[in-house]
């Protein structure tokens, strides 16, 4: 989801830099401040009270909830632009190492290129994510619960050994 809203983010920045002695639009510029709060509602995650689910006790702690980015975003839109480069900079260096040691899981843009042409991009994140978490607990025979306690290098590592495995598999059928 967070690759998502930032692909959003640099796409309306692009708008804005592409036009510079052209007086930039209110709507883009909102645009502009939407995304980035998107992003940054994305990444920060907020105190919430939830049930555990090794106690069944309730409990209050700093969660991620798929709904955040949406839910949280106003809270984002006076975030300071020079500080929104530092998340930048993490993230970037967060999705390189990422990227380096799962290359099959991350998308870049050479292969992002490659891949519009066969198929188009599902326009909603939270679909994408349900997809993935069903396709992750059929093969590993997790429940969700244990899924999302499940070390992050884990499900990456398996997401990579999936992806592998297909690819093995659609060389043989082309061989026949």
């Amino acid at each position: 989801m967070a690759q998502d809203y930032m692909e959003y983010y640099f796409k309306v920045a692009a708008k804005i830099q592409s036009t510079p002695n052209t007086p930039i639009n209110p709507s883009t510029l909102d645009a502009a401040a939407q995304a980035r709060a998107l992003v940054l509602a994305t990444f920060y995650n907020g105190r919430i009270t939830y049930i555990d689910p090794d106690t069944h006790m309730a409990k209050t702690d700093w969660r991620y909830v798929s709904t955040q980015s949406q839910d949280n975003a106003d809270a984002f839109l006076d975030f300071p632009e020079v500080r929104f480069q530092v998340v930048l900079l993490w993230w970037s260096s967060v999705m390189a190492r990422l990227h380096r040691l799962y290359p099959k899981c991350f998308k870049t843009a050479e292969g992002d290129k490659k891949k519009k042409k066969r198929r188009p991009k599902t326009q909603d994140p939270l679909a994408d994510y349900a997809k993935l978490t069903a396709t992750l607990q059929h093969i590993t025979n997790f429940d969700s619960d244990r899924l999302e306690h499940e070390p992050h290098e884990v499900i990456l590592q398996r997401l990579t050994q999936m992806i592998t495995e297909n690819e093995e598999m659609e060389k043989i059928r082309k061989k026949k």
